[in-house]
């Protein structure tokens, strides 16, 4: 029967293997990549368990081969898992940063717009302070 720590890290190793199949398919750029909402937070929670284990397993007691085989898959899937993460976090700053721009760029348009159509509503303003009026007057 396997031990419990076999259990929680052989659950860890599937979900970790689950997470990179969907950030690394074929065909699926780090910068389409796209995680499931809570993705992260179950993976930690499941991190913390495997944690928890790995910590309150006496050292003085050899782990079982099932456990010492799951370890070393374990610690394989968490090196690959740090490196594809940091590919998908470079993408996502990048995204964030186009759609910062973007929304500037957009407020920007707005700004204008509204502009344009006061004075398009007011033709014998021509832009003298106290004449213009606005899309809510």
């Amino acid at each position: 029967m396997p031990s419990e720590l076999s259990i929680v890290v052989q659950e860890a190793n599937r979900q970790i293997r689950r997470l990179l199949a969907g950030l690394s398919a074929p065909g699926v750029e780090a910068q389409d990549a796209v995680l499931a909402p809570g993705e992260l937070q179950a993976l930690s929670r499941t991190l913390e368990r495997v944690a928890q284990r790995l910590r309150s397993s006496p050292p003085s007691q050899p782990p079982e081969e099932p456990s010492e085989a799951a370890i070393r898959e374990y610690a394989g899937n968490l090196k690959t898992l740090k490196r594809v993460l940091e590919t998908v976090q470079g993408s996502l700053a990048r995204k964030r940063d186009r759609l910062k721009k973007d929304f500037e760029h957009l407020h920007s348009a707005r700004a204008w717009s509204v502009a344009y159509h006061t004075i398009r509503l007011n033709p014998n303003s021509k832009g003298r302070p106290g004449t213009m009026k606005t899309l809510s007057s």
